[in-house]
């Protein structure tokens, strides 16, 4: 899993968002590669996510229609985020310079707006609303938080892929080329045991 992990931190130097080349190939690592190689991890991914985790779901993005600076893969509860403009989950981001990526506990930042046939971003009133709610419930149920210590910092310089750091809960941060699929998967572990803390919240 790292090495798709340092292929696609790689290719983050070549973004455009254009089709091109390196981004048709940064596209199969992101929608199939990396979610694939994931999912071999869903037997042990699933008890992580308490009552939820029975529809564990993972997918993925490297834009719609024009490439997006920062692609991501996500992993949810499919009837509580059945998308990525809904609910909460564990998303991993990539920075644009290639040299971070960030195993993280967030939520969407946009909305699909069907008269634009495109993606409108939450505002930042709303999305600084949402992460305050999200922190207050974890510190509530005294969820232990310290595993991601991290500010994500994607670099972008576009608005929508800037407001996936302002929809951030939790982030950890990590090297390409010194992470080790281990510290990936335990990370997302961590994560998911929060977002099951927050499927408690608002289904209660």
């Amino acid at each position: 899993m790292i090495e798709l992990v340092q292929k696609i931190s790689k290719l983050q130097l070549s973004y455009s968002s254009t089709n091109t080349e390196e981004m048709k190939e940064r596209g199969t690592l992101i929608r199939r590669e990396l979610p694939e190689a994931l999912r071999d991890y869903l037997p042990e991914l699933r008890p992580e996510l308490g009552k939820y985790g029975s529809d564990l779901t993972i997918d993925a993005s490297d834009g719609i229609g024009r490439k997006t600076e920062s692609p991501w893969v996500r992993l949810a509860s499919k009837e509580l985020s059945p998308s990525a403009t809904n609910g909460f989950y564990v998303v991993i981001h990539f920075s644009l310079d290639g040299q971070r990526f960030y195993v993280t506990v967030g939520f969407g930042s946009s909305k699909w707006d069907s008269a634009r046939g495109d993606l409108v971003r939450d505002s930042n009133d709303e999305l600084d609303r949402k992460a305050l709610w999200a922190l207050t419930e974890l510190e509530r149920v005294g969820a232990d938080t310290s595993d991601f210590p991290d500010q994500i910092d994607l670099g972008a310089t576009r608005p929508l892929p800037q407001s996936f750091e302002r929809a951030t809960v939790l982030a950890q941060q990590f090297s390409p080329q010194k992470a080790t699929d281990a510290e990936i998967i335990d990370s997302i572990k961590a994560g998911l045991r929060h977002v099951a803390h927050l499927y408690d919240a608002y289904v209660r």
